[in-house]
């Protein structure tokens, strides 16, 4: 898909807990915005309060695309993603309205706003012996063979792991260019104040019903299930095998988000098209809403 100078989108990127829904869905109200959801866990049916998806409400009081998409156990990947988002966008555009996309997943949102083009796949034999290999194996070999490569992608994320492995020694593209179609912004907050928002949003994650949602999750299709070993999930698994107290898990919950949140900034951080945003003690908002008219004029 080809981006023209007047079809222009916003993105909203930052950590977990920055307040990205918030200020997304105030935008949104003021410029008659629809929300482009990049996140590779809220695609996902039945796996709501785990991955901090959007409430109805929310969802009702500005239209979302790219939510419940696909069942938990269907494979999805970044070059699969990027195409259904861009044909969200052009509805979007057709129909006048502003896109915002907006997430915390990099990969997913960067393939969209640089237009990444993703090779095609390995061999199948290359893949199936590193499919056989367990995480922690993987996650060490590449480690070793690519510090820089490892410090940069999820290491939880078994996909983006073996991908790594994949192309190691290849040459690495050129940095690509933001495009003036695009305007990036970013929620920056104090890094206490986010571990602070982890713990309470973990605490009402819990209170609002995460283990009964990772039990139906389990029912419905086992306890392999790949999308189980993302943050807010693995923990309530091990509580659920007896292998953790429901504190326990709840504490590992906001140990393995904070380990998240960090990996998230080193990656945001190398990125100096980010226009940034303080949201510490002053609200975000406004200096969002005069940003985004100027670049929409």
């Amino acid at each position: 898909m080809t981006y023209y100078p007047e079809h222009k989108f916003i993105a909203i990127v930052g950590p977990t807990a920055s307040g990205k829904t918030e200020l997304s869905l105030r935008l949104c109200e003021v410029f008659g915005g629809e929300v482009v959801c990049a996140d590779s866990r809220s695609i996902y049916r039945g796996m709501d309060i785990g991955t901090a998806k959007p409430s109805r409400d929310e969802q009702r009081r500005i239209r979302h695309h790219l939510l419940d998409i696909a069942d938990p156990d269907d494979p999805m990947t970044a070059a699969v993603f990027k195409g259904l988002a861009q044909t969200a966008i052009e509805d979007i555009l057709q129909r006048g309205n502003v896109p915002f996309l907006v997430g915390g997943s990099g990969l997913y949102a960067y393939s969209i706003i640089y237009d990444f083009q993703f090779p095609a796949g390995p061999r199948s034999e290359e893949r199936i012996a590193l499919e056989r290999e367990p995480l922690a194996v993987l996650v060490e070999r590449l480690r070793l063979r690519d510090p820089e490569r490892a410090n940069e992608i999820d290491l939880q994320n078994q996909r983006r792991v073996i991908r790594a492995l994949e192309t190691l020694g290849l040459p690495r593209e050129r940095k690509p260019v933001l495009p003036d179609s695009v305007l990036l912004l970013g929620i920056r907050s104090d890094e206490q104040a986010l571990e602070s928002r982890i713990k309470q949003r973990t605490r009402r994650m819990i209170e609002a019903g995460l283990v009964e949602e990772v039990k139906r999750l389990v029912r419905g299709y086992g306890s392999d299930l790949e999308v189980l070993k993302s943050p807010g999930y693995e923990e309530i698994l091990l509580h659920l095998e007896g292998k953790k107290t429901l504190e326990e898990a709840e504490a590992l919950i906001v140990s393995h988000t904070r380990q998240l949140l960090k990996r998230q900034l080193t990656w945001l951080r190398r990125n100096h098209e980010i226009r940034w945003l303080d949201a510490g003690e002053r609200d975000p908002f406004y200096e969002a809403q005069a940003l985004v008219a100027n670049f929409i004029g």
